[in-house]
């Protein structure tokens, strides 16, 4: 089975969102639904969260041959932060966004240092172009080909 760009890219962004993307090995569909024992779960009204488990019990009763493709976890999370930060080119700012990952809430602290920078748009396009890869390198176990 071969992905395209466009899927990598749209499933990507589902996994950032904080999705799981159920992938059928055998047609290339997808579906993302919200984790159900997940945080983001918690938030969502009753009617959504009926229409979440409709669609996991659709993928599950229907798809002989799927994986499940989860977000990364804090630890990949905080990895791709720190590469981030270390091909900033302005040493000042570069020093400061690696110390703050060493401290207390990195997650936190980044976002409010980085999102309201110059450096916002080359933070969610390198995110972007990680993730692309996590998926990648996910997929591969399952001899996927890309586009």
């Amino acid at each position: 089975m071969k992905i395209s760009h466009d899927t990598l890219d749209d499933i990507a962004g589902e996994l950032d969102a904080g999705f799981h993307v159920y992938l059928n090995l055998d047609t290339g569909d997808y579906q993302n639904i919200i984790p159900i024992e997940g945080e983001m779960f918690h938030h969502v009204d009753k009617k959504m969260k009926e229409m979440e488990k409709e669609k996991l019990n659709e993928v599950e009763n229907n798809w002989e041959n799927y994986i499940v493709l989860e977000e990364m976890n804090s630890d990949e999370a905080y990895l791709v932060m720190k590469k981030f930060a270390e091909q900033i080119p302005e040493e000042k700012f570069r020093d400061k966004v690696l110390t703050i990952l060493d401290l207390r809430k990195p997650f936190a602290n980044f976002k409010d240092l980085v999102e309201p920078s110059k450096y916002r748009e080359h933070w969610f396009d390198f995110k972007k172009q990680q993730y692309i890869e996590y998926v990648k390198d996910q997929l591969r176990e399952y001899n996927v080909e890309f586009e």
